[in-house]
């Protein structure tokens, strides 16, 4: 949590600066060391912000009250500046359980950022298929073909990860394209799409899938086989995107919060 002494201590010295600043004999060697004092102290307050955040996901959420959340619009307009944001989390928690609603708004946005139950669910969705998705490409394809394909998945998270691309990682990164187009002339499954989607990044093959006709299995288990893994593949994509924006939505929330909550700092320490 933020240490309030800190905080503080920093207005006082921010208020201690700016009345020897107007003296006009001014000691410059007090002044100086005041404001080392000040710049320390206000590096600690920082650490300790980060700290908390940090330290939330390693905390149970009921016991979680970030400061940052009373920036939140909806908790502004009901409870206005929180009084005792920069005090423990005891002293927050019996603030919000003095207000008219004891504070119900406030946990309900809380657990909506910090332990957001739809977002929960599209994951457990996701690692379904994932796993669904797996255990078809292990059933349908020989086991060469299933070992090549997950290291084509290597070679190209690998490839995605490293910023600067070496000759040999590009060179991989070829051979693996190479790999995949083959599996996918030889399956007549969009392997591509499955990788794309799985490592977030599009994957080009060298071959049009769409002009790819089953040369290599019989007509009705391939279109059985084929209409399964379509499905399987239409509902990852969407739940992929579902999830992703979902997370993007709740991190950048969050991003602006902290955003506010810096300024409101920093125009605390000023005054």
């Amino acid at each position: 949590m933020y240490n309030n002494y800190n905080y503080n201590y920093i207005l006082y010295l921010k208020k201690i600066i700016q009345q020897m600043l107007s003296n006009e004999n001014k000691d410059t060697d007090k002044i100086n060391d005041l404001l080392e004092q000040l710049k320390i102290y206000t590096n600690k307050l920082q650490e300790e912000m980060k700290l908390e955040i940090d330290n939330v996901k390693d905390t149970k959420i009921n016991d979680v009250i970030p400061s940052y959340m009373f920036f939140d619009e909806n908790i502004q307009k009901t409870y206005g500046i929180c009084p005792v944001l920069f005090e423990s989390t005891l002293e927050k928690q019996k603030w919000l359980n003095s207000t008219k609603d004891k504070g119900n708004l406030f946990y309900i946005q809380r657990d909506y950022y910090l332990n957001n139950n739809d977002l929960f669910c599209l994951q457990n969705k996701l690692d379904v298929i994932k796993n669904d998705l797996f255990n078809f490409h292990k059933e349908y394809m020989v086991n060469d073909d299933f070992t090549k394909l997950y290291s084509c998945i290597s070679i190209f998270t690998t490839y995605f990860k490293v910023p600067c691309k070496s000759k040999r990682i590009k060179y991989r990164f070829n051979t693996g394209v190479n790999i995949l187009s083959e599996l996918i002339k030889k399956t007549s499954l969009p392997l591509h799409i499955y990788i794309s989607i799985l490592l977030h990044e599009k994957i080009d093959t060298i071959i049009e899938y769409e002009s790819l006709i089953p040369i290599t299995l019989e007509s009705n288990y391939y279109n059985i086989c084929s209409k399964k893994y379509n499905t399987l593949i239409k509902d990852f994509q969407t739940y992929s995107i579902d999830y992703k924006k979902l997370k993007n939505n709740i991190q950048n929330n969050i991003e602006y919060m902290k955003i506010l909550e810096g300024l409101h700092i920093k125009n605390n320490l000023s005054t």
